[in-house]
């Protein structure tokens, strides 16, 4: 019985669990990183046409890209997703803070996530 616990719990810390605690911390700190750049951003913003002037937080989520390496900018594995999902997360809460629209969020996350992948 003991022997089968043990097995159970090096299964559970087995090099997938810390790839998925990595993938997900990864992907905390990247969103943190891209909201912030994000409202710097927004904050830019030309008064009559609502557009900023230049988005930082493209060179967030690229420069990670390509300093993570080739392996990691497909998203195949967790890991490879958890750049994705930040920048989705941050772009979508920094547009709804500055009062626009779901739908427009939407868009402009699922954007801005298929650039750094482009970029990168």
């Amino acid at each position: 019985m003991l022997q089968v616990l043990r097995k159970q719990a090096q299964g559970w810390l087995s090099e997938s669990a810390r790839e998925r605690w990595l993938a997900i911390g990864l992907a905390v700190a990247i969103g943190v990183a891209y909201f912030l750049a994000a409202r710097l951003s927004l904050f830019l913003q030309t008064q009559p046409d609502g557009v900023a002037v230049f988005w930082p937080a493209a060179g967030v989520s690229s420069g990670i890209l390509i300093a993570l390496g080739r392996d990691v900018r497909w998203p195949v594995a967790d890991v490879r997703w958890s750049v994705a999902i930040g920048v989705i997360a941050a772009t979508i809460i920094a547009n709804l803070t500055s009062d626009r629209t779901i739908w427009a969020s939407s868009a402009f996350a699922l954007c801005n996530a298929g650039e750094a992948l482009l970029v990168a």
